[in-house]
């Protein structure tokens, strides 16, 4: 036999390895359903295409290395390892433990699943698990804390002690539906509150309306986020429009939080006939009484339509014979703009710094690009402008996961991790920001 374990070879290749296995090591097999083991024909064919797929499996669940360290622990406990017939075998590793837990996914019985879960639950303390084992991040620490009415450092106490009581998933199936129906959708499950929060980031909610919900719920902003979500996808939006109404008296929200551009200020001033600071004013007085997809809806929708022309918001139309938008050569300028990585931080620290409007500071800063190959005297003119412009996170042009990696990297919460990277950008500017920190915010 080779040096693979005969454990994990039979629960990977199903007949690949000869059935004839008798004694302590036959013993073992039976302990988890062999069907479950065996990556079927409806797999691929190939031998490591089939571990690959229950390593996906095994990823994609709420299994994680905790329960896979248990597993082996228990795999291994089903051998007598005194017998002369265990000699040559191999201890199940934790990483091929994953890979029968991902088998088990994918072609388990309900029955062999729960089997499994009994027997990683059995193992109790005789193998432990930290926090780096489990599938778990900061997010659901606060939820955690806030349920249990405790510290962040006691929450990670004890689910730490839940961990290597009975393992990850038992523990995220424990205490989830309490979890949920106090707001903490997608508890544990980062799969489905990527799914969640994407959901909600391609509406027409927003940050005012996530605050509002939040403030009926009681619950993080960000966690918010994720009932919308959830709403949306359950189709039930007339009760978190409902929330988010009840709280016109209550939740105030500001222009900085009304996800709009300084593009869009101007063409609603215009609209209105108001300056930009007067249109700022009256879109955070709209969406602080009635929420922001009511008013993306409503008052954005009327504003944005020109002569029965579906016309990009933000773009005047003055006579029907005039050419709508930037030129094509200063169309040009901002492409260059935006492909050297500069953002709308920037391109409002260049507006303040040449006392220009927003387009036409991201054209003039083109041009320089373009024209003249000056990218670094772009970059000092904005890192110049730190005093006279700051920025906020909505400014960023970073998205939820980006905050993700950066609050895991700085070892801070998602609203602290959102605070620093407005603070730093109002200090160097989104271009030398987002090159910093390149290799992390690219990180799939």
């Amino acid at each position: 036999m080779s040096n693979t374990s005969v454990l994990s070879a039979v629960a990977l290749a199903g007949l690949f390895v000869s059935t004839s296995l008798t004694g302590t090591k036959a013993k073992a097999l039976t302990s988890v359903s062999a069907s479950a083991l065996s990556i079927g024909s409806a797999q691929a064919d190939d031998y490591e295409a089939r571990r690959a797929a229950s390593r996906t499996a095994f990823v994609e669940s709420n299994y994680s290395r905790c329960d896979a360290r248990k597993y082996a622990w228990f795999l291994d406990s089903q051998v007598d390892w005194t017998e002369p017939d265990s000699y040559g075998t191999e201890r199940m590793t934790v990483e091929e433990a994953a890979i029968v837990i991902g088998a088990t996914i994918l072609n388990g019985t309900p029955d062999s699943r729960a089997t499994m879960d009994a027997d990683i639950a059995s193992v109790g303390f005789s193998e432990g698990c930290d926090l780096t084992d489990s599938s778990l991040w900061y997010r659901d620490y606060q939820a955690f804390a806030a349920f249990r009415g405790v510290e962040i450092h006691e929450a990670k106490a004890l689910i730490g002690e839940q961990l290597t009581a009975v393992g990850n998933k038992n523990f995220i199936d424990a205490v989830s539906p309490a979890l949920e129906a106090r707001g903490y959708i997608g508890f544990g499950d980062r799969r489905r509150t990527t799914t969640l929060l994407n959901t909600y980031s391609e509406s027409a909610y927003g940050y005012c309306d996530a605050k509002k919900v939040a403030e009926i719920w009681g619950i993080d902003v960000d966690w918010a986020k994720s009932v919308i979500g959830d709403k949306i996808t359950s189709d039930r939006t007339e009760l978190v429009d409902a929330d988010i109404a009840s709280t016109a008296q209550s939740v105030s929200c500001s222009w900085a939080e009304s996800e709009l551009s300084y593009e869009d200020a101007e063409a609603l001033a215009d609209n209105w006939g108001v300056s930009i600071a007067d249109a700022k004013a009256q879109v955070a007085q709209e969406m602080s009484e009635h929420g922001r997809k009511h008013f993306m809806e409503t008052t954005y929708a009327q504003a944005t339509y020109r002569r029965t022309r579906d016309l990009p918001f933000g773009q005047s139309l003055q006579s029907e014979d005039q050419d709508l938008g930037p030129s094509a050569n200063d169309l040009r300028y901002i492409e260059a703009f935006d492909a050297n990585s500069f953002g709308y931080c920037d391109a409002q620290k260049l507006s303040t710094a040449w006392d220009t409007d927003y387009t036409s500071a991201k054209i003039r800063a083109g041009r320089k690009i373009l024209d003249h190959g000056n990218v670094d005297a772009v970059n000092a003119v904005i890192q110049g402008a730190f005093l006279s412009r700051s920025c906020t996170w909505a400014e960023s042009g970073l998205d939820y996961s980006d905050a993700e990696r950066l609050a895991q990297f700085w070892e801070l919460s998602i609203v602290e991790a959102k605070n620093k990277v407005a603070a730093q950008m109002s200090l160097v500017g989104h271009r030398a920001f987002v090159t910093g920190f390149r290799g992390l915010l690219e990180d799939e």
